[in-house]
């Protein structure tokens, strides 16, 4: 998906300069959501470090993420920031700025002191809100950027740098954990090996604002005292088209926190695997994950013969298959009974598929001249708040029952919790998908797809 999506982004006929900004600002999704990825890999080890105990609370596990999720609640606070600030300074002085507060945020959750639990929770929380705010402005400055550099028929493309960003975080972030822990002890990850992951990100912050400084087009002063309208205005104007966008990215968001944070959670403090065999275990996953995700792709929803109803559908039917998923997932966790790379696979499988299939369905719900920013905000809100909420609510059920029934293991009550919050997730997706009609015209997408099927014809023939 990530190499097509490239493909098409050069092969289209935008100019060089679009194509340029499109690529820079696909950038920073790399960045975020490497850095999605490896809060949740890391995990395990900041914890372990920190509690300096074998046993390791629901509550430090809670108050961990509520830290996480404090950085995601701050964004609009760094995209209003960004709107005042931006039309009365210099790019570069605002680039800048962005640049290094994302990178001492960064460098200070790796520097975390671990010597004492509280110091390191109030020093994460701390460190999140600047990256919060931090990121909220990065993403206000991509869009703001984009709008100006790119011609009004060309700026939805910029969606397909967006995702190929999406997605080639996450995979950086599932190979940097595997490198780590093939090349470092269970001890060295404790002890250091979970900071070089976070230093790496800081590393690859600078990289990317050195590449813009040079490379990217400078705002000329046409442009100065400009109003900018911060993203989250978008809800006042398209309010439903941004809940239903958020639920959508919020089912794809879900499933991956599950799979990728959740997973490897449990299995290294509830099941005691070692380092190495969850990122093996995971590797394999993802591998599968990207065969089926593939054949999904090229067979079906790239097919210009098969209606754009088809995508719903399967957005439908994914939905409700997440809840035999994970309730197998459970299964094989409270059973341990040899079955958990089969039902970890499983979940990866339609978590794959969700992440072709909600973008497309984010981008059919706004009008082509909002279709970027109704992308990106709903996007990125839909899949950090409601990923982050699926720790903090479902932890935080499970911890209640668990108080008042002891005997009942929390490991149970927290799937139990977690299968209730994916039926819920699935009605709620199920009763969008039915009102698509009202948002989404759909002979204007399946023209777009049978377009789209032309011009990959002709790059094929060409090539």
């Amino acid at each position: 998906m990530i190499i097509n999506n490239i493909r098409l982004l050069l092969k289209h006929d935008l100019t060089l300069a679009e194509r340029k900004a499109i690529m820079l600002a696909s950038l920073s999704s790399i960045v975020e959501f490497y850095d999605f990825i490896i809060l949740g890999f890391m995990s395990v080890y900041f914890l372990d470090g920190i509690s300096h105990q074998t046993y390791i609370s629901n509550k430090i596990i809670l108050l961990f993420f509520i830290a996480i999720f404090s950085g995601y609640l701050i964004k609009p606070l760094g995209m209003k920031l960004y709107t005042r600030i931006a039309p009365v300074q210099e790019v570069i002085l605002v680039d800048g700025g962005i640049a290094a507060l994302i990178i001492v945020a960064t460098c200070l959750i790796a520097l975390v002191p671990t010597t004492n639990l509280t110091v390191a929770l109030i020093v994460l929380f701390f460190s999140r809100m600047l990256q919060g705010i931090a990121s909220g402005a990065e993403m206000q400055a991509n869009i703001d950027h984009l709008y100006i550099k790119l011609s009004p028929h060309n700026s939805s493309y910029a969606i397909l740098g967006s995702v190929s960003g999406n997605e080639a975080g996450i995979l950086l972030g599932i190979v940097i954990n595997r490198l780590i822990n093939l090349l470092l002890t269970p001890t060295q990850m404790i002890a250091y090996g979970w900071r070089l992951a976070f230093l790496i990100s800081a590393f690859l912050s600078l990289a990317i604002f050195l590449l813009r400084s040079k490379y990217s087009q400078r705002i000329d002063e046409t442009h100065c005292y400009r109003k900018i309208i911060p993203l989250y205005k978008l809800v006042q104007y398209y309010f439903w088209q941004v809940v239903i966008a958020t639920i959508f990215s919020g089912v794809r968001g879900s499933a991956t926190f599950i799979y990728l944070i959740i997973v490897p959670f449990l299995l290294y403090f509830s099941l005691h695997y070692s380092p190495l065999q969850i990122s093996e275990i995971l590797f394999t996953a993802t591998m599968i994950s990207a065969v089926s995700s593939f054949i999904l792709n090229n067979q079906i929803l790239i097919n210009h013969r098969i209606d754009y109803w088809i995508v719903p559908l399967l957005m439908a039917v994914c939905s409700i298959l997440l809840i035999p998923a994970i309730t197998y997932l459970g299964y094989s966790f409270v059973l341990d009974n040899g079955s958990i790379l089969t039902s970890v696979s499983l979940l990866g499988v339609l978590t794959g598929w969700l992440r072709l299939l909600a973008p497309r369905l984010v981008t059919g719900l706004f009008p082509a001249k909002k279709r970027l920013a109704g992308f990106n905000f709903s996007t990125n809100s839909g899949f950090i708040l409601s990923s982050t909420l699926v720790v903090i609510l479902n932890t935080g059920v499970a911890g209640i029952i668990h108080h008042f029934f002891p005997e009942i293991e929390f490991e149970t009550l927290f799937f139990l919790s977690l299968i209730s919050f994916t039926i819920l997730f699935a009605i709620i997706t199920l009763i969008c998908i039915l009102n698509l009609t009202k948002l989404i015209n759909f002979k204007e997408l399946n023209q777009l797809r049978r377009n789209l099927y032309q011009f990959k014809k002709v790059i094929s023939e060409n090539s």
